[in-house]
């Protein structure tokens, strides 16, 4: 269960909540609750993010926390922007990969944030249509004035229809080819509000906004459900609530396996996190790390 309160009493209930819960859940024992991964921050950190010491993530390591997990089944998955590599020695390769990677793993729609424009909209649109992942975003803006992403995208989580929408962070001068730009992420609400998919029953926003701005925007609406967000300047424990909506923050580079699951009645405020940090010790898959070698192996080669 998540409480609005004071971050530090939020920030100790909360890791009091994870330790009680710590033991791995069985597919089978989680019944009708609807179960969606979250990622962010993601960096292409395919084959992880070879840091000197704490989680170390990697796709494959990731794999066999899936597996372990949740067997066959394949919650679906949400991104909520900075998935790509922006090292010019192999970046492409790394993002084309991680893209291909967590969509093999159930990853379904990834909300664009201005980082991921770094190497031009046309290789992310490439990048996504290959790995069969679809881009959202409100207020990523064309030289025609409109928006060059879907406003809405949708997907079906246990029978019930999530509304997926995704806001960029505002910035002054859009680096991307173009001619890009973002409009500020409330002047884009009404239309959100006008545009909602008729049959949604709960609506995700996928962001990189900071702390401080997505608050102020999530206090001016209640459009939202449940927000992910990439931005590095979150400073309040993760999942906390903002009005009615829950705020995740996932872990950056892919260091952990995360998922936020959802009561059958869709009380968001009663969701609960599962957080597996991938560890060096975390044995890799085999058949993944085969796949992925393959795919890097063939993508540095293009």
């Amino acid at each position: 269960m998540i409480y609005p309160s004071n971050p530090t009493r939020l920030s100790l209930l909360l890791l009091l909540l994870f330790a009680a819960t710590k033991p791995t859940l069985a597919v089978s024992g989680l019944g009708d609750t609807l179960i969606i991964i979250v990622s962010g921050g993601f960096r292409g950190r395919a084959t992880g993010c070879h840091c000197a010491a704490g989680p170390q993530g990697g796709l494959e390591r990731r794999e066999s926390l899936l597996i372990s997990e949740f067997g066959d089944f394949r919650p679906p998955g949400l991104d909520c922007g900075a998935i790509l590599d922006l090292d010019p020695g192999g970046g492409m390769a790394r993002s084309r990969c991680s893209l291909k990677g967590l969509a093999r793993q159930g990853l379904k729609i990834v909300g664009v944030a201005g980082r991921d424009l770094y190497y031009g909209r046309s290789f992310l649109d490439e990048a996504a249509s290959s790995a069969s992942v679809q881009l959202t975003s409100a207020n990523i803006i064309g030289t025609n004035g409109k928006a060059v992403y879907p406003l809405w995208l949708s997907i079906e989580v246990k029978g019930v229809e999530v509304a997926v929408a995704s806001l960029a962070e505002t910035l002054p001068r859009q680096a991307a080819p173009g001619s890009l730009t973002t409009s500020p992420p409330d002047s884009v609400i009404a239309t959100l509000e006008q545009t909602i998919p008729p049959n949604a029953k709960l609506r995700v926003l996928l962001t990189d906004l900071a702390e401080a701005p997505l608050r102020t925007l999530l206090n001016q609406t209640s459009l939202f459900d449940v927000a992910l967000t990439s931005s590095r300047q979150i400073y309040t424990a993760t999942p906390f609530m903002v009005g009615s909506c829950v705020v995740i923050h996932p872990e950056p580079d892919g260091r952990s396996l995360e998922a936020f699951i959802i009561p059958p009645d869709l009380r968001v405020a009663a969701g609960w996190m599962l957080r597996r940090p991938i560890e060096r010790t975390t044995p890799e898959d085999p058949q993944f790390t085969n796949w992925l070698n393959d795919c890097l192996g063939s993508e540095s080669g293009r």
